[in-house]
């Protein structure tokens, strides 16, 4: 359940901080803590009271953490000095001055990680949020932004791509190029990471001649081998880059260049490169800090890198020039680097399983991308991921001589780890491990054969289930759900575990089952499988596009099922974009071997863009064979599966016209109207490569995505399928002619230049989508031979991009996808107007008493979107706003409102809660508002040129008026039992319940949430006094019976007195918890009933602090202390005293 929310609410009274009036007669010696809450001794404070309401511990959506935002922690920032140019003093020594000014000021936790001289000039910092708001006005200083944390995006796939025809065909394999691997470290040692004879030949650095430029560098960094010359750990500030455990760089490093004499273990896209290992995450951590990326990259550039690799990520980007890593990307493009970043994998940003009815995003929120900064910046080639035709599995021999075949699961230790070499374990069928399973077993020192019926979210206690029993090793047999070689949960803290295939498993477990002996041994040999999964795309991989609706992701290369180089001279299979990203790397590392070769085209930016508009243009559309092979959206796989050999050959290019060449390979609309166009270009490399006879086909497919009504609970929603169909009757006209199926547009680049794209949507298509597709030129007759097609996607908005909601309805008011732009209160586990017994929400209910218990109420919200800012504020019923609550700028260092990103479901993160956000309804003066109507409004600016403020408001009823109770009756019944009755009169929140003393009884809380107005007692009573309580925790008192047995019980709930010994250095400590709001007078009186001290307290429910120091004039001995609350109609009830030990 949500941590931060209190499901009882004697937890509530602990947290109240008491600011009040406080009254006490001249000379008394009582004094008010605003320290946090006592600690009482031997008490529990979650058992003080009883629970006054109770819920299940697992609701589907009310059970799910928050992301939420911690304004105390440690932070990394990075400071852009504005320079002054005309000044004497050089930029760098302006750099210093600032940064001198900045470390005289701070505290020792302030400390300078990097400074920029390249790119913009500045320096990175690690200090405190505190300390950052404080600088944000530092003479000096141009821009101060914190430092994101980026995360890894984690034949044959070399087939896929085509690199083994540009090897064999063309005979560039990377060598004299150079590719960084920005990333985790290279294990440089790996056995499969060496320079060919070959390499070697043409190699840009060799010991001898990177010695110059390791010596004007300003860090440490030294020659490693032929194959990694250099590199240095940003992140621990050494260089140190073979990284402690942490294999994903060389996992990425394998993909692009590796190279091993037998190219049976490993083989890499450009075999023949030599790597650069830019070492930004830390042996320590998990995620990377952009200022070390940055530093990665301007080291790369610095050593003449030709490609970039960026495996790695954060989701939901947003363009950004002034970010600092993406301006790095600029400044390496510009400076002649391609440079190639992943997508990510966070699928799509609605993809849970919550709610039956949130399946599928629906149709009318149709901005669903993740992908990923820094890729989203135009400057990148920002890649996303497809599946291996094949993946690499390793395998145990069994004692016939078959081989098993099983996958290594990332969250387990490896059989190779563990096992002996060459030595056989027995083999024994545990079924699903549980006791009975394994009742009678003998499992010391062998390997335990597991199946389940079905499939688990982890199988951790599978592990420890047969460890216990002595088992060295688990192979679990997946269940049909999850396929053979399945990835699932295992934990690294117990013996080895794989997964294994379906097939063969499940004939060695049936043979196990009938009383064959099988063992098995560990095996070098590797098997090529056939992956299981069945679609192209992987499911994974980010969709696009940005907020801003440029054109990504870009390009797909595999990523799925990857086998690669990992430490320790090992291999493994992985997914994710981060294993796409290097094919692309490498392949643009042979197109730009050709360039410079045999193009002899100049190393600069220009170069790059064309590589990397050509290995779109020549990539090939991916089409969905579970949905008549249609194309899948541009907005999955950009302009569609690279292949390398077809961007080799082609002589041409095709270009957007009149956008910039780092835009030029995709069309970006942005928003459209039902006719649109745009115009295209096709251009040679060289001029010497255009030939009259080259002529191509124009074919255009118009895509949009396809979507299908549900109805669930009764309600009709329309969702997106997740599949693109084409738009009939959309009249497509190329150069003003209109494209028939059986007329093909013809088209020479020589002869006809310039080609304008016209589409016409049909009449009755509906706006709120996205129009998009696919310009093909596919080469005509003689050419067929000599030309390869050439792509360019085109996206585009049909509607107002501005007028999708930013943020989820809210449950109280609307029909919400998720449910959780609700409000809440420090008091209740469940948001405020929710009835769990209905499942639905009052409105009524929703709100806030300036008398009741709650400290005020904090809002959540689902992000749909990408948003510049976020304001909360209160409204009254006309519209006008009565109280500013943020603008969440106490969240950044600048003091400027935070950009909140959209919410990535796929990841658990369902919506941002802020449960100290209170608001108490008061003004800005701090001003009581006066009880009624309001609406709670959610303000919001999508983060889109030109986007207007949204609101979604919920209403809210501010409710300070008691319950009326009256009418208390006490009938005897038949049966000897006793039924009392009472009426309430509630007309604002309504009633909720009651609580009842019956005579000297504890409190009965069995009537809280029940409605109900009587009760049947067994006990005869002589008192009862009844507490009414309302849907905002408003109280109202009454009793019937004997006034001489009236106690405070229903206005005091609990209270305390540390009283032992007590003098002028060792205070009496007062604590007590009331049931609302009222007026407190507190009294201590001698053995003989004289009042000597007392304070009187007023509009408070709870107090604690209170101390009192009996001064020298009090003698030794016992006092007592009574507590008298008074409620707002005046009526009075006083505890009986407590006694307080004097001794000085």
């Amino acid at each position: 359940m949500k941590g931060s929310l209190k499901s009882r609410l004697s937890v509530v009274f602990m947290f109240v901080l008491l600011i009040s009036s406080f009254v006490t007669p001249a000379g008394a010696k009582f004094y008010q803590s605003n320290q946090g809450p006592v600690q009482f001794q031997g008490k529990d404070k979650d058992q003080l009271f009883a629970d006054m309401t109770e819920g299940e511990e697992n609701h589907p959506l009310y059970g799910q953490t928050s992301k939420s935002i911690d304004p105390n922690e440690k932070v990394r920032l990075i400071v852009e000095v504005d320079v002054n140019e005309k000044k004497r003093t050089a930029p760098e020594q302006q750099v210093e001055q600032v940064k001198n000014t900045f470390m005289k000021k701070r505290d020792g936790a302030t400390k300078v990680l990097h400074t920029y001289s390249k790119g913009f000039y500045g320096f990175s910092m690690e200090t405190t949020r505190k300390e950052a708001m404080n600088m944000k006005e530092a003479e000096g200083v141009k821009d101060i932004r914190p430092a994101k944390t980026y995360e890894h995006m984690d034949v044959k796939s070399n087939e896929l791509v085509e690199a083994m025809n540009v090897w064999t065909k063309y005979n560039y394999s990377g060598d004299g190029m150079v590719v960084a691997i920005v990333d985790s470290g290279i294990d440089y040692r790996h056995e499969s990471l060496k320079l060919s004879e070959k390499g070697k030949k043409k190699a840009e650095f060799n010991e001898e001649n990177i010695q110059s430029k390791l010596d004007d560098t300003e860090v440490n960094d030294v020659w490693y081998t032929d194959k990694v010359p250099t590199g240095y750990d940003w992140a621990d500030k050494d260089n140190h880059v073979i990284p402690a455990s942490d294999s994903h760089g060389t996992h990425v490093a394998g993909i692009v260049g590796a190279y091993e004499e037998s190219q049976e273990k490993a083989v890499g896209v450009a075999p023949d490169v030599q790597l650069l290992a830019e070492k930004v995450f830390s042996d320590t951590r998990g995620y990377a800090y952009d200022d070390d990326i940055v530093a990665g990259i301007y080291h790369a550039v610095e050593f003449g890198a030709d490609v970039i690799n960026l495996s790695l990520g954060s989701d939901a980007g947003m363009v950004d020039s002034n970010d600092p890593v993406q301006r790095a990307i600029e400044y390496a493009t510009e400076h002649g680097v391609l440079v190639v970043a992943a997508a990510g994998n966070a699928s799509y940003s609605t993809k849970q399983g919550l709610l039956e009815r949130s399946q599928l995003p629906l149709a009318k929120n149709p901005d669903i991308g993740l992908v990923g900064d820094p890729g989203v910046t135009p400057s990148a080639l920002q890649v996303a991921s497809s599946e291996n035709d094949l993946m690499r599995i390793d395998a145990v021999e069994l004692n016939d001589g078959s081989l098993l075949g099983y996958q290594i699961q990332p969250s387990s230790i490896k059989l190779i780890d563990s096992l002996e070499t060459d030595k056989e374990y027995e083999l024994v069928f545990v079924s699903d491990t549980s006791k009975g399973a394994l009742e009678g077993l003998d499992l010391q020192g062998k390997i335990a054969v597991a199946q389940y019926d079905q499939a688990y979210g982890y199988y951790s206690p599978a592990q420890f289930n047969v460890s216990r029993k002595g088992a060295i090793a688990l192979i679990l047999i997946p269940s049909s759900q999850e396929g053979p070689y399945a990835t699932v949960s295992f934990s690294p803290y117990t013996i080895p575990a794989v997964t294994t295939d379906i097939n063969k498993s499940v004939q060695v477990a049936e043979r196990l089952q009938s009383g064959d002996k099988i063992t098995a041994k560990l095996s070098d040999e590797v098997l090529w499988v056939q992956n299981p999964n069945t679609e192209p795309m992987s499911n994974f991989s980010s969709y696009g596009s940005p907020t801003d609706l440029s054109f990504k992701p870009e390009i797909t290369a595999p990523g799925g099922k990857i086998s690669s180089t990992v430490l320790n001279n090992q291999y493994e299979t992985w997914n994710g974009t981060s294993m796409a990203t290097p094919h692309v790397a490498a392949g643009g590392a042979l197109l730009l071997q050709k360039y410079y070769e045999e193009l002899q085209l100049p190393k600069n930016e220009e170069t790059i863009l064309k590589a990397k508009n050509v290995l779109m243009n020549t990539s090939q559309i991916l089409t969905n064979p579970n949905h008549e092979q249609t194309p899948y959206s541009p907005r999955r796989q950009g302009s569609g599966l690279m292949k390398i050999e077809k961007a080799i050959k082609t002589p041409y290019l095709v270009q957007h016209v009149g956008a910039p060449l780092e835009k030029a390979s995709s069309v970006a609309l942005k928003e459209v109207n039902r006719t649109f166009d745009f115009t295209l270009d096709v251009q040679p490399l060289a001029k010497n490569l255009e030939h009259a006879k080259h002529q191509y086909e124009i074919v255009v497919d118009v895509l949009m995505d396809e979507t299908e009504k549900s109805t669930y609970d009764g309600v009709e929603r329309k969702y997106l399928t997740l599949n693109s169909i084409p738009i009939e009757d959309a009249v497509i006209k190329i150069n003003e002619k209109k494209q028939e199926s059986h007329k093909k547009i013809q088209y020479k680049p020589r002869r006809d230049g310039e080609v304008t794209i016209s589409i016409t949507l049909p009449a009755d298509l509906s706006e709120g989508r996205f129009v998009e597709g696919f310009v093909r030129f596919v080469p005509k007759g003689s050419s067929v031979k000599e030309l390869t097609t050439l792509t360019i996607p085109f996206m585009g908005y049909y509607g107002d991009w501005d007028s999708i909601d930013n943020i989820d309805e809210s449950p109280v008011n609307g029909d919400p996808y998720l449910g959780y732009t609700v409000l809440w209160n420090d008091m209740m586990e469940y948001p405020l107007g929710f009835d769990l017994k209905t499942n639905s929400f009052d409105q009524d209910k929703v709100g806030y008493s300036h008398k009741s218990l709650p400290t005020g109420m904090y809002p959540s919200f689902t992000v749909f979107r990408n948003l510049k800012e976020m304001s909360l504020k209160i409204e009254d019923e006309q519209g006008n706003e009565v109280a500013h609550i943020t603008n969440f700028s106490e969240y950044t260092e600048d003091g400027s409102p935070f950009a909140f990103r959209k919410n990535i479901m796929s990841y658990g993160d369902f919506y941002y809660g802020f449960d100290g956000l209170f608001w108490s309804g008061k003004d800005d003066e701090g001003n009581k508002l006066p009880d009624g109507n309001y609406y709670y409004v959610y303000e919001s600016t999508l983060n889109y040129e030109g986007a207007e403020p949204q609101q979604t408001k919920i209403p809210i009823k501010i409710d300070s008026v008691s319950p009326d109770l009256g009418n208390i009756k006490v009938t005897e019944q038949p049966d000897g039992t006793y039924k009392i009755t009472w009426d309430v009169k509630e007309e604002e929140s309504g009633y909720l319940g009651s609580i009842l003393w019956i005579n000297d009884s504890e409190p009965i809380y069995d009537l809280i949430e029940s409605g109900e107005k009587e009760y049947i007692t067994d006990v005869k009573p002589e008192i009862v006094m009844v507490l009414a309580v309302d849907n905002l925790y408003n109280t109202g008192f009454g009793y019937a019976g004997n006034e001489e047995l009236l106690h405070a019980g229903p206005f005091i709930q609990w209270w305390h007195v540390s009283g032992t010994n007590v003098n002028e250095n060792n205070p009496a400590r007062i604590t007590v918890f009331g049931f609302n709001r009222m007026d407190w007078h507190i009294e201590i009186s001698d053995s003989e009933g004289h009042v000597i001290e007392y304070v009187d307290i007023e509009n408070e429910h709870s107090i604690y602090g209170l101390t009192w120091y009996p001064s020298a004039e009090y003698q030794n001995g016992e006092y007592y202390v009574t507590v008298s609350g008074t409620d707002d109609s005046g009526f009075s009830l006083t505890s009986e005293p407590k006694t307080i030990t004097v001794k000085h």
